[in-house]
């Protein structure tokens, strides 16, 4: 049994939570229980579940560790309507859990700015100065980019505060280092 819990402060009157480390095939994996001290079933209880779930796996990392273990919720229930009315399916809890089964359940998308051409880059409209300003920060001389920043201003107009926090950045970021 692991120390510590992962319940909110206010909610502790209401349940209690004991996290237990198992060695798997692959290295160390826990089993997180939540036992609840209340007589009615929470809609979001999956959710809140995966929530401890990952508090423990962000604790696993922060101890050295640098893959994520396995950790398994279980909720030990005992209220007043039985069986227990709601999904344990945390991505129920979404007003479209078909959405977000398909948002959660695959690679995240990935924009490699760092494999695109400038070209491309400067092909993307209103994105394009982000991306290219994002592509070339480590320029050692922004002067460089002018003629190219200067170009996508002229043919894609952004938000002058979109086009100050942006400037902000880069020049933040070229004078601390």
């Amino acid at each position: 049994m692991e120390s510590g819990s992962f319940i909110e402060d206010d909610l502790r009157t209401q349940c209690s939570d004991m996290l237990y480390s198992v060695q798997t095939k692959t290295g160390k994996g826990y089993i997180y229980t939540l036992i609840e001290h209340q007589s009615r079933p929470e809609k979001l209880m999956a959710w809140r579940l995966m929530r401890y779930s990952m508090a423990a796996m962000q604790r696993h990392l922060e101890q050295g560790n640098e893959t994520l273990p396995v950790v398994i919720p279980l909720l030990f229930y005992h209220g007043t309507t039985s069986p227990y009315p709601y999904s344990t399916q945390w991505l129920d809890c979404f007003a479209d859990p078909e959405l977000a089964e398909s948002v959660y359940t695959q690679a995240f998308p990935l924009v490699d700015i760092t494999a695109m051409s400038d070209d491309e880059i400067l092909s993307h409209r209103r994105v394009a100065l982000l991306e290219f300003v994002q592509k070339h920060i480590r320029t050692r001389d922004m002067l460089e980019l002018a003629g190219d920043i200067a170009r996508l201003l002229n043919l894609w107009a952004i938000p002058k505060e979109q086009f100050r926090s942006l400037m902000y950045y880069d020049v933040l970021y070229c004078w601390s280092r």
